[in-house]
């Protein structure tokens, strides 16, 4: 993402850079999305399954510690993305913040709830710091947020609901004592939303992008 926005960027190739913006968060929210739902609907038999029962009481922390990662997930706020379109001494300070209101909240937070208080210490600075990332990144992009939430924000968000219907559905139903079930929904879940939004949700272009790369790959 760094050379390939500081290309545009040198070269002002303005369209190619919206695009940019605006497929790539579409893109990287639907491989990141179904993961993080997965993880936070499912945080208890996961760390069941995964550790032990023993662990299983860090399910609040896990949901809490992923959750920031549905918004951070698109590739509009990333650093990699912000650094390549020359935001780097932006984004430095914006994660000092970020670090400095991580420390304290954690450290006033976690004497009163444990385990959660780190979680919470890392996410709040996070889900604060977005909106500050977002504007930068759609500002240097020249995307405009209407694109955004049309193309990359609704179908995900869309599926990332049906997606935790279905996993706490099947939590309900399912003996989640079981290994093999666990894991079983898990993986089902994340790849039933990949396989939905590959039919539904990309267009013959887009499909025809992924199988070219899937070909080269193998």
């Amino acid at each position: 993402v760094v050379p390939t926005a500081s290309r545009y960027v040198a070269t002002e190739d303005e369209s190619r850079l919206r695009e940019l913006v605006v497929r790539g968060t579409r893109y990287t929210l639907a491989f990141f999305i179904p993961l993080c739902v997965t993880l936070i609907v499912l945080a208890g038999p996961i760390l069941d399954a995964w550790l032990g029962s023993r662990y299983s009481g860090g399910a609040t922390a896990l949901a809490i510690l992923v959750s920031y990662w549905l918004l951070y997930g698109g590739l509009v706020v990333t650093p990699g993305f912000l650094v390549g379109v020359g935001l780097a001494r932006e984004v430095a300070r914006i994660m000092l913040c970020v670090a400095a209101a991580n420390l304290a909240l954690s450290l006033s937070l976690t004497p009163e709830l444990g385990l959660e208080g780190p979680a919470i210490g890392t996410a709040l600075p996070f889900l604060l710091a977005f909106p500050i990332l977002l504007r930068l990144g759609l500002r240097a992009s020249g995307a405009s947020l209407g694109a955004l939430a049309r193309s990359a924000w609704a179908p995900n968000y869309t599926l990332a609901a049906l997606l935790a219907a279905i996993l706490l559905a099947g939590r309900a139903a399912l003996p989640m004592d079981q290994t093999a079930v666990v894991l079983g929904l898990a993986a089902g879940g994340v790849l039933a939303y990949w396989g939905v939004f590959y039919g539904l949700i990309l267009d013959p272009e887009e499909r025809a992008l992924v199988r070219g790369l899937l070909t080269r790959r193998a």
